[in-house]
């Protein structure tokens, strides 16, 4: 595992790639299962995207492209309410919750408007929407 969750289209997404083991599951289709039989519910949450292991690189025994699933936050914690708990399993949770809290904050660092406004330019804005005000009525 690279990178457990990865920001896609400036929002935190994972990978069924990436989580399917920690999870508990013995193969990723499994998993992959688990998400179509609750698709509904799964996509009131977002968009589900798939895309094809060979796209980023993950090999497969047979040779053959697999499916895969990005998913947002949501549908992580949605994810994780259905998965049968143990202690690894619940581990794996934590830290999967605590790598989409640390994207969630480094995201808002950097999109953080940096707009600082002196009072004396208040008062200019002000007088300026005061004038304004006065020549139109």
């Amino acid at each position: 595992m690279n990178e457990l969750v990865k920001v896609i289209n400036k929002e935190p997404r994972v990978s069924t790639f990436n989580i399917w083991e920690g999870l508990g599951y013995s193969e990723h289709r499994q998993l992959r299962k688990l998400v179509n039989a609750n698709k509904v519910s799964f996509l009131e949450l977002g968009i589900i995207t798939d895309f094809e292991s060979a796209e980023i690189g993950v090999a497969r025994p047979a040779g053959r492209p697999e499916k895969g699933l990005l998913l947002n936050y949501d549908q992580v914690m949605l994810l994780i309410t259905m998965v049968r708990p143990s202690e690894i399993t619940n581990k794996f949770k934590v830290m999967l919750i605590k790598e989409f809290k640390r994207l969630r904050e480094e995201i808002a660092k950097q999109h953080k408007p940096d707009v600082t406004i002196s009072s004396a330019h208040i008062e200019e804005i002000r007088k300026i929407l005061l004038l304004y005000y006065w020549m139109r009525h």
